[in-house]
């Protein structure tokens, strides 16, 4: 029984073959000899008894050869080759123009198609037709592998110590193998030089060679179709052994007024042998466009004078070491106020329920002042993550506020603002939870805070309280370069006290231009998350935007605790 046959569409092409082959041998008979003819009535027409087959991998760009198949009936035989296009099952089969060698060269036209071969076998006594089973549906040429996203770094930037590469993400067919080299280059990422031969490793142990230069790591990806290459962004430079590295901000205490002393402390470093000294930076309001207000020094104390006032200062601390030098500069204080003029020492807090048609009442903190002080306040209206505040009222000397419908959906923040006969100061509230509706159902129990100012542990949070992002601040404050850097991430309760445990996630926006990643906030509230630029981060003044969330682990997927805010750092 003949099998795999194509079927109608297929049969007028197969049936002319064969009407050809047979004209070809009636040809060749009526040629011969009246002696022939006893020679022509005992022979044999080719008959097929094992059909054609097709060997060759089934790609655009690949070669398809046909084997004849076994046959019956006199020889020498001869054979004719015709290739078929056909649907993916095989069948509506037709000729392929020009199609008659032995062998066939698939093109992109073939691409999800099958083919069969029919072959013809010729003598002289006639014709007799094959017709192979179809190959599989033909595929795309392989490819060579292609980057998407570059490779990453990770791990401490020190001597002795461990660096991993992640090889980033390939396309290509087939299965990709990774290989990699590490390359030691200058404090720029230029100018490197092998510091490994090729490995199928993706880890170097960082030597004394390695100190002072940057680490960028070339992987290698293969397939069958060929290989391609990726590089890094190139690290930190590398610390010695007793270098200083940061861990810890450095923090500033002490009351923002003129004629007051405020104490650095110098963070949390690793290394030995560190010494410190201690620059103030004299900045505008919002911490930014900082100028030198006192050269370093090893006095970790400044007294306020009265060109600090409406500024904030931060302190730039140097930790220096036998294995090197490294900076680190703190948050900003508050505004400085002039002497005399009430300072803030305890932040205000905001009690009632956050719900359409309650009251909410403002607790004014504690202030340190001469004479007699007023408040006046300032109700705020914000997002969910407490940020993008305008104004719900205008300044009025009452501490209550009652929520309207204009508030549902939103947090509540309020400004006290104390004044003396000297000046004013101003103190802003925590964020509430969301505003909700006035005949939403009633929170879930569980939700009350504990009592006090102190910190709390993650574990002491529960819904339908909230986790507030109060300060983001990169170290270093700008992107200069593609080297990784940090975020340090504060977070609190709504009330405004630091919470330990929370999970902070960092999502850079665009995605393409860094990656991110997750810490676990300390005692203090904060945690550091290294943010890793890709070579696709452009280096020109701009902004790199961060979505940051923090979350409670493993917490109820309804009744979550969790924050959320953007961050913008400045690039160049």
């Amino acid at each position: 029984m003949r099998r795999n046959r194509p079927t109608l569409a297929a049969a007028p092409t197969l049936a002319l073959t064969l009407a050809l082959a047979l004209a070809l041998a009636v040809a060749l008979a009526a040629t011969g000899t009246a002696g022939a003819a006893p020679q022509r009535a005992t022979a044999t027409a080719p008959s097929v008894t094992t059909e054609p087959a097709i060997a060759g991998a089934a790609q655009v760009g690949s070669t398809l050869t046909a084997t004849t198949g076994s046959w019956t009936g006199d020889t020498p035989l001869t054979y004719a080759f015709t290739w078929l296009r056909c649907n993916g099952s095989g069948n509506a089969c037709t000729a392929i123009a020009g199609a008659t060698s032995q062998s066939y060269l698939l093109v992109v036209g073939d691409l999800a198609a099958t083919l069969r071969v029919s072959v013809v076998a010729v003598n002289g006594a006639g014709a007799g037709g094959g017709v192979s089973a179809p190959s599989a549906a033909v595929a795309s040429a392989p490819s060579a592998p292609t980057s998407s996203v570059a490779p990453t770094i990770s791990g401490t930037v020190r001597q002795g110590q461990v660096l991993t590469a992640s090889p980033g993400t390939w396309t290509g067919t087939g299965t990709i193998t990774y290989t990699y080299q590490w390359k030691r280059c200058d404090t720029a990422g230029q100018a490197c030089a092998d510091a490994s031969s090729v490995i199928a490793q993706n880890t170097i142990t960082l030597a004394a060679a390695d100190v002072g230069k940057t680490i960028r790591a070339v992987v290698i990806a293969t397939t069958g179709a060929g290989s391609a290459s990726a590089t890094s962004a190139p690290s930190p430079v590398v610390l010695s052994t007793n270098a200083p590295a940061l861990t810890t901000l450095p923090t500033v205490s002490g009351v923002a007024r003129e004629g007051e002393t405020l104490t650095a402390t110098a963070g949390t470093w690793a290394g030995s042998g560190l010494t410190y000294t201690y620059k103030w930076r004299r900045c505008d309001a919002a911490g930014e466009n900082c100028v030198d207000a006192s050269a370093p020094t090893a006095q970790s104390t400044v007294t306020l004078v009265l060109a600090d006032t409406a500024k904030t200062l931060r302190v730039v601390v140097t930790a220096t070491s036998s294995g090197g030098v490294a900076t680190a500069t703190s948050e900003p204080t508050q505004v400085i106020v002039k002497k005399d003029t009430p300072a803030n020492t305890g932040v205000p807090t905001l009690t009632g329920t956050a719900r359409e048609g309650q009251v909410l009442t403002i607790a004014n903190g504690v202030w340190s002042a001469t004479g007699t002080v007023a408040y006046t306040y300032q109700w705020k209206r914000c997002d969910t993550a407490g940020q993008a505040c305008t104004d719900a009222s205008s300044v009025i000397g009452q501490n209550t506020i009652t929520l309207a419908v204009a508030d549902i959906g939103k947090t509540i923040r309020a400004v006290v603002i104390a004044t003396n006969a000297v000046g004013s100061a101003t103190a802003t509230t925590a964020a509430t939870l969301v505003v909700a509706a006035k005949d939403a159902p009633a929170p879930p129990t569980g939700g009350t805070l504990p009592p006090g100012t102190g910190p709390l542990t993650i574990a002491q949070v529960a819904s339908p309280n909230r986790l507030v992002m109060t300060t983001v601040t990169p170290v270093p404050a700008r992107i200069m370069s593609r080297s990784v850097f940090v975020l340090r991430v504060k977070v609190t309760d709504a009330q405004g006290r630091p919470v330990e445990g929370a999970v902070v996630a960092a999502l850079p926006l665009p995605t393409a231009w860094a990656r991110g990643g997750k810490a676990t906030t300390g005692v203090d509230g904060h945690a550091a998350i290294e943010i890793r630029p890709t070579a696709k981060l452009p280096l020109a003044k701009g902004v790199l935007s961060v979505f940051l969330q923090s979350t409670k682990p493993g917490d109820d997927a309804v009744l979550k605790v969790s924050g959320a805010r953007i961050a913008q750092i400045r690039i160049g």
